[in-house]
Order: C-alpha cells, then sequence, then structure tokens
C-alpha cells in the first residue's frame, strides 16, 4: 500500500465493496442471456476472481419452468477437485484481497 493516509471508514469501505458485488452481478447477469452485447468492466475479472462460484453469485441449482418437465441443473465435482480448489483459492486470495482493496481505496479518491 502507498505511504499516504487513508481516511475512510469502515462503513465507506463496506459500502464500495457491496457497489462493485452489485455491479459484477448485474454484469454477469446480463452477459448471460443469450442475445445481447456483452458489457465490459475494468474490475470485472478482479471481481470474478475474488467472489468465484459463490451460491449468492452463481446459484448451485437452478430450475426452469419453460417446460413441461421440471429440470434442475446441479454442480457436482469430486472431493479432491473441492480440496484442490479450496487450496488454489487460499494462496491467491489473500494476494487478490490485498490488490482489490488497494484499487477500491484508490477508487474512493476520486
Amino acid at each position: 500500500m502507498q505511504d499516504h493516509e487513508n481516511n475512510f471508514t469502515a462503513e465507506q469501505c463496506c459500502n464500495k465493496m457491496k457497489r462493485f458485488i452489485c455491479k459484477y452481478k448485474e454484469i454477469k447477469d446480463y452477459n448471460g442471456r443469450s442475445g445481447n452485447t456483452p458489457k465490459q468492466w475494468q474490475y470485472y475479472q478482479e471481481m470474478a476472481d475474488y467472489i468465484g462460484d459463490r451460491p449468492g453469485i452463481t446459484p448451485i441449482a437452478s430450475c426452469s419452468s419453460l417446460s413441461a418437465s421440471q429440470t434442475v441443473t446441479r454442480k457436482t465435482s469430486k472431493p479432491c477437485e473441492e480440496k484442490h480448489k479450496a487450496e488454489k483459492e487460499s494462496e491467491v486470495a489473500n494476494q487478490l484481497r490485498k490488490e482489490f482493496v488497494s484499487v477500491v481505496l484508490q477508487e474512493l479518491k476520486c
């Protein structure tokens, strides 16, 4: 982080993160719809790396009422894959969080 002082409250930082998450969800939903021209956002990939496949962002299961029979899609993975993913996330997560907080703090200065 830079040497100068940042005068932001925890609430301000939390609100900024909430806005970033909402923006990410909005763009992810929009880009997931068929026929839409993909939207771009400079922080999209960083947010995707930070948030990942959390159930609040990418549902574990979804149902459709468009057909006569109800279809349920579930994500499944093997325990080894989940363990590997968790290990990888823990290694990368701290660095991404530090970088992301730095970007958010710089953004709040505007």
